[in-house]
């Protein structure tokens, strides 16, 4: 893989594109990252980056490769490009193995290389194990995700899971002894596996510097390599060569009001509003319930939401406490009284959420800011965003862009950052005022 070549990242959810984009952003290439895949493709804007989400994490296998392999086909005939990276979640989640695969045999690459370590957000494989925080990913907050739970933390367990047995003597590992080496070794033990007819193959990382070697190894090769890695791979690359960052614009001040909505389950999530809530006195907090979101649209709160944005304050939206109301009798019987199945709830919650941004964004202007894959996927495209550019960088996996209304978008996974990182982002806009 060749960084200075325009650059393709396939994304099974719209953060992880955004995450993934932004490294290139930070290098000073021009990124693009797409929430209508039906469009036309074509370079019109001298893009160096595109990226797309496949939106299949949360889909079954079937659809998961039917979605990659048309994206891919389409973007690699569109924009003539063959430089692609296969952006995968750091703690696994989704259908790895099946998305891996179908794009690499699109493609037709000599070989895939899996690296999800992402050392910014504490994610680290060791032993071909997948750890958070150096725990064990399917004994963390991980193994409790309501979509894509993970069972397991070893990586080629994960990736069998999804594929046919055919697959499983073609699936080895790069070790951490090897990595350690640096570059040059994990070049000749890539070149050797590839030789040997390996085609999946994992590589354990736990520094940065681990993934700057494994980068320059790919580079390297004689042989054509497939990333498939979480964001912090393509950080690697980009140390390798700069874009042309001096042409960035400097940003002018943007004084409005922030809608933050959150669809995202995890405790994480939780911790980061409650803390903004903690320390802002200007803020509007709509908790919902799970009644709000069977009961649908409410004009009541639709105007106290536009209202509270018209005087200034921020608005959040979250869902934070219907996780832990769901598992009680009355809300049971609710969704039972509704014909709704608990695994149909999520996909309830982030349709309800668009339809209250769609409202809202007729109403008054302000900048949104989203957390999760799929309500930032369903909220972008509602108010037809179609796609989102790449302005600046708010935090290391937090992108700052613009759609093609000019609207101001913040997209940040559920599952990243800090207690203090929504709190980190309403600084970085009041110091733009």
């Amino acid at each position: 893989m060749s960084i200075n070549k325009s650059t393709v990242i396939v994304a099974d959810d719209l953060t992880g594109a955004g995450d993934t984009a932004l490294q290139y952003f930070k290098a000073g290439f021009k990124t693009k990252i797409i929430i209508d895949n039906s469009e036309d493709f074509s370079n019109s804007d001298d893009i160096d980056v595109w990226a797309v989400s496949t939106e299949s994490r949360n889909v079954s296998k079937e659809v998961a490769l039917e979605r990659v392999v048309a994206v891919t086909d389409k973007l690699r005939k569109s924009l003539n490009i063959d430089n692609f990276y296969k952006k995968i979640d750091s703690t696994l989640r989704g259908n790895v193995g099946v998305e891996v695969v179908s794009m690499f045999e699109v493609l037709q690459k000599d070989a895939v290389i899996i690296v999800p370590a992402y050392i910014e957000e504490d994610r680290t494989t060791i032993g071909a194990y997948q750890l958070l925080k150096g725990i064990p990913i399917e004994r963390t907050q991980c193994a409790l995700d309501p979509k894509a739970p993970i069972f397991d933390s070893y990586i080629p367990d994960i990736i069998k899971k999804d594929l046919n047995e055919k697959f499983y003597d073609l699936i080895d590992v790069i070790d951490f002894k090897t990595v350690t080496k640096g570059a040059g070794p994990i070049t000749l033990k890539l070149n050797e596996l590839i030789q040997k007819g390996k085609k999946i193959i994992i590589s354990d990382a736990v520094s940065n510097t681990d993934l700057e070697q494994i980068a320059l190894a790919i580079n390297k090769s004689n042989y054509d390599i497939l990333p498939c890695a979480s964001a912090g791979l393509a950080q690697a690359f980009n140390k390798l060569e700069d874009g042309n960052e001096e042409d960035r614009e400097e940003l002018p001040p943007i004084n409005l009001p922030r809608l933050i909505i959150s669809g995202s389950a995890t405790q994480l999530s939780s911790n980061q509003i409650q803390k903004l809530k903690e320390n802002s006195k200007n803020i509007f907090s709509l908790d919902l319930t799970l009644e709000d979101i069977i009961r649908g649209q409410d004009e009541n709160i639709i105007n106290k939401i536009s209202e509270n944005l018209s005087n200034g304050y921020d608005v959040i939206i979250h869902t934070s406490n219907i996780k832990n109301e769901i598992h009680n009798e009355n809300a049971s019987d609710l969704l039972i009284d509704e014909g709704i199945a608990k695994d149909e709830l999520p996909s309830k919650i982030t349709e309800y959420l668009s339809d209250v941004v769609y409202e809202i964004n007729y109403k008054n202007n302000f900048i949104l800011i989203i957390i999760g894959g799929e309500t930032s996927y369903k909220c972008t495209k509602k108010i037809g965003s179609k796609y989102l550019q790449i302005i600046d960088t708010i935090l290391p996996a937090v992108p700052l862009c613009k759609d093609i209304n000019d609207k101001i978008i913040v997209t940040k996974s559920g599952n990243f950052g800090t207690p203090n990182t929504l709190v980190d982002i309403i600084n970085y806009f009041d110091k733009l005022k």
